[in-house]
């Protein structure tokens, strides 16, 4: 895997999570928002029997989904953190504040240093990637 698809992989999780949040409103807000049969009167429902049950069912499943997809990104910017902390200062500094932290590189050079630009940021991105895929690189010969 390459360094940047490696590094990617936790926004990538994020941006899923926040789709399957947005999911699990919308079937919640169907489930609560869908009237049930009342038993002895004859009451008119909005849509089928089943329509809540099945809502409730959905975003319970996503629900889950949520769960898992959580540890899951959670496991990735473990290992993404670990990995990158192999590198020198200015490296990690940069990995992670544009792939853990979701910075601009402009905002990593501010933050860094007000007087650092963010050309300076790119360019630390650049040797960064280098580096991390070497450590990559020898990881996967040992496996």
């Amino acid at each position: 895997m390459k360094a940047q698809e490696f590094l990617e992989q936790y926004k990538t999780q994020q941006t899923i999570i926040a789709s399957c949040w947005e999911e699990y409103a919308m079937w919640q807000d169907i489930a609560l928002s869908t009237t049930g049969c009342m038993e002895g009167e004859r009451v008119q429902s909005s849509g089928s029997k089943q329509k809540m049950a099945n809502a409730v069912i959905s975003y319970s499943d996503i629900e889950a989904d949520i769960k898992l997809r959580i540890a899951e990104a959670q496991a990735i910017q473990t290992d993404i953190i670990r990995k990158i902390a192999r590198l020198k200062e200015p490296e990690y500094y940069v990995l992670h504040g544009v792939y853990i932290l979701g910075k601009q590189y402009k905002e990593v050079a501010a933050s860094r240093n007000p007087s650092m630009s963010k050309s300076w940021a790119t360019s630390v991105h650049g040797n960064a990637l280098l580096h991390l895929q070497q450590i990559l690189d020898a990881e996967n010969k040992c496996v």
